[in-house]
């Protein structure tokens, strides 16, 4: 349980980190057994992180790591080898990728430890986390991150998964019979974009899973217009101000955090203990025949995530990523299966 509620601290401390560029996949399954914590990827490169919950004071005695009365050699090199299964995942197309790893306290004794390095490993305490990745240099861009990350996700699929998501499955219509849908839709707000014309001006529209206009954005002049929607005005208005013809910019910490009805524990698509309702956007945008959907998940408190898009043409779906987005979310292709299913024009 403490190992458990370890790990969820270093995953919303990582959740900071999307606004920034990085990708986080949490509890990856080894190829030899075992699992890896979790794994970020950003513009330094990447980041192969252990979370411990010690509950005495961690020790750094010459270069090896003192807990709980003994020696913790055994944890170090764990996550070096951890570092060494990644780097070699990457070696054949990613040669000059930095890996580095990290091992996270959480126990109260080591919160705010600042990193230090222990052999091949860095020593950091939770509260320090992201603050010191955010600190760290780097040359990746965005593509180059979004390619480890994808890269990433095939090779350590999710723990006690046994087989990989297809990146082209066909859109079937059914939806995963997993979901807990009650908890799922107090906690989930389904939106789509479409480009309209509204007298003269071009605009960008919002709408419902029932094709309810909920606001638009004149496209020349940025003013946002919105119906009588009640609670959630501020979070479409928030959306339509972030919309572009490419997709949805918004932040997690620029979201609105409107409160949901009821609250909740963790389910499949989403941990409704956060209590804020999490923005599902559906986003179509068409040139010439090509016609697709993109899609963008929203929750205020773990990060904003780019799923990929379902092609409206072939009706297959092709997700960004392979595996759960958050300890607390399912994967993409969940999410983009909803969103197609949903969309107004279907």
């Amino acid at each position: 349980s403490a190992g458990a509620s370890g790990e969820r601290e270093v995953a919303e401390a990582l959740a900071t980190l999307t606004a920034s560029g990085w990708y986080i996949l949490h509890d990856r399954a080894k190829p030899n057994g075992g699992n890896i914590d979790h794994v970020a990827v950003g513009p330094p490169g990447v980041v192969v992180i252990d979370a411990k919950a010690w509950t005495s004071a961690v020790e750094i005695k010459g270069e090896r790591l003192f807990a709980a009365g003994r020696f913790r050699d055994r944890q170090v090199d764990g996550l070096v080898s951890q570092v060494h299964l990644v780097t070699t995942a990457l070696s054949e197309s990613h040669s000059t990728v930095a890996v580095r790893g990290l091992l996270v306290l959480t126990g109260e004794s080591d919160r705010t430890r600042e990193p230090k390095r222990v052999g091949d490993v860095r020593i950091i305490g939770v509260e320090r986390l992201a603050p010191w990745l955010l600190s760290v240099p780097g040359t990746l861009g965005s593509a180059s991150v979004e390619t480890l990350m994808r890269r990433l996700s095939i090779e350590f699929p999710p723990a006690g998964h046994d087989a990989e998501l297809a990146a082209d499955s066909p859109v079937t219509f059914t939806t995963d019979a997993r979901i807990q849908k009650r908890s799922f839709e107090s906690g989930h707000l389904f939106i789509f974009l479409r480009g309209g014309v509204r007298g003269r001006h071009r605009v960008i529209v919002a709408e419902n899973s029932d094709g309810e206009t909920l606001g638009w954005r004149d496209a020349s002049t940025g003013e946002v217009t919105l119906e009588d929607i009640g609670m959630i005005a501020p979070l479409i208005r928030a959306v339509l101000e972030k919309a572009t013809r490419t997709g949805v910019q918004l932040t997690a910490p620029d979201c609105p955090r409107i409160p949901i009805a009821r609250p909740g524990g963790r389910v499949v698509f989403g941990w409704l203990g956060k209590m804020y309702l999490s923005p599902v956007i559906g986003h179509e945008w068409k040139r010439g025949a090509t016609h697709r959907l993109y899609g963008t998940l929203i929750d205020p408190a773990e990060g904003a995530f780019k799923l990929g898009y379902a092609d409206l043409v072939t009706k297959k779906l092709h997700p960004d990523s392979v595996g759960s987005l958050t300890t607390y979310h399912s994967d993409a292709e969940s999410y983009l299966r909803l969103i197609y299913e949903r969309w107004p024009r279907r």
